[in-house]
């Protein structure tokens, strides 16, 4: 894989909003926010690139979420 990992943030606290992506991008990954499951699809259909979604499980529908990226796994980038 070429380029740094780039990871999609899904989380509605925007204090842990804030914190996990600086973390990540201290240790070089590109990172992409977004504060719904709605908005989240909205970048996957975007085609950022995104390598791995890393989603808040009690965001209400973030279970939901992970299915339908599962379901269309085109949406992230195979390495």
């Amino acid at each position: 894989m070429i380029g740094p990992i780039v990871v999609l943030v899904v989380e509605d606290d925007a204090i842990t909003r804030m914190n996990i992506p600086d973390a990540l991008h201290d240790d070089g990954f590109k990172i992409h926010e977004a504060p719904t499951s709605e908005e989240a699809l909205q970048a996957l259909d975007a085609e950022l690139g995104v390598d791995c979604l890393l989603t808040d499980a009690d965001l209400g529908d973030g279970l939901r979420l992970a299915s339908q990226v599962h379901e269309n796994s085109h949406w992230l980038r195979s390495s």
